[in-house]
């Protein structure tokens, strides 16, 4: 695992997070993609996302591991590991243990770069290991995150709780590369995502119609957190809905299609 955050005074590292692991698979996708230095990740890079991807399928802290059905769970009581991290004492804000739909997709962005690293270096055992993982996963990740009375994602699967909550997290199926989703269902992500939760600004939280819903933050502490990831817009969630978006556009640019692949909107999203 890597760490979330050193301490300032040199302290233990806090390494309560499932997905920082699988954010730096990503960043070595993202060097290789504007690079193509493939052998230039070097040995001891491709060691590591090895690492990562044995210790994840296999167990680590947190209960972290891939599931029968190829996807990744985490979770402990208590212990916030996604990105939505508010906890306030023992009130964890947006509990999101078991299977997050975000890190699932990173989860099979990271198998499919590993498998094609193992390649080129040479460790074609692993890369067939890999690749079975990630066809797994990505057949698992569409038949247990889509909704199809809401016609995009659900955040979170836990057993046969799934949380319908409308949030931001989802536009990672369709921003990172080998999507899991068909082009009909990315379409509808999009188009969910840019009527509940798009601003001028950046992506809210959460919808404003659900309940939990809190559209200010401010106030003491415990106000500030409790609304932190519960409508809150955080502007680094427009890149990938900016990815997301052109991608769907040059696929419909290549189907012979309009480029405009979302419906035109009489009013600009307001905050």
């Amino acid at each position: 695992m890597i760490p979330n955050r050193f301490p300032d005074h040199g302290e233990i590292p806090d390494y309560n997070s499932v997905d920082a692991s699988l954010w730096f698979v990503h960043a070595v996708d993202r060097y290789l993609a504007y690079t193509g230095d493939e052998k230039g990740a070097g040995s001891d890079i491709w060691n590591i996302i090895r690492e990562i991807i044995e210790a994840s399928s296999e167990g680590t802290r947190y209960g972290i591991q891939a599931d029968d059905d190829g996807l990744l769970t985490a979770g402990e009581p208590g212990v916030q590991l996604t990105w939505m991290d508010a906890k306030v004492g023992d009130w964890v804000v947006t509990p999101r243990s078991v299977k997050p739909v975000e890190v699932n997709a990173l989860w099979v962005h990271a198998l499919s770069l590993a498998s094609t690293l193992a390649e080129v270096f040479d460790d074609r055992a692993f890369a067939e290991t890999c690749a079975g993982r990630k066809k797994k996963a990505a057949a698992s990740f569409e038949t247990t995150f889509w909704n199809p009375e809401t016609a995009c994602l659900y955040d979170l699967v836990d057993g046969d709780h799934r949380d319908e909550s409308i949030r931001p997290n989802q536009i990672l199926a369709l921003s990172l590369p080998g999507r899991p989703l068909s082009r009909g269902q990315e379409l509808s992500v999009l188009q969910v995502v840019e009527e509940k939760l798009l601003t001028p600004v950046g992506l809210r939280s959460l919808a404003p119609e659900d309940p939990s819903y809190q559209g200010h933050y401010g106030g003491d502490p415990h106000a500030r957190d409790g609304a932190y990831h519960q409508g809150t817009v955080w502007t680094w969630l427009l890149g990938p809905f900016v990815t997301a978006w052109v991608r769907a556009a040059r696929r419909a640019i290549k189907g012979g299609k309009p480029c405009a692949v979302l419906p035109q909107r009489d009013k600009t999203p307001q905050a």
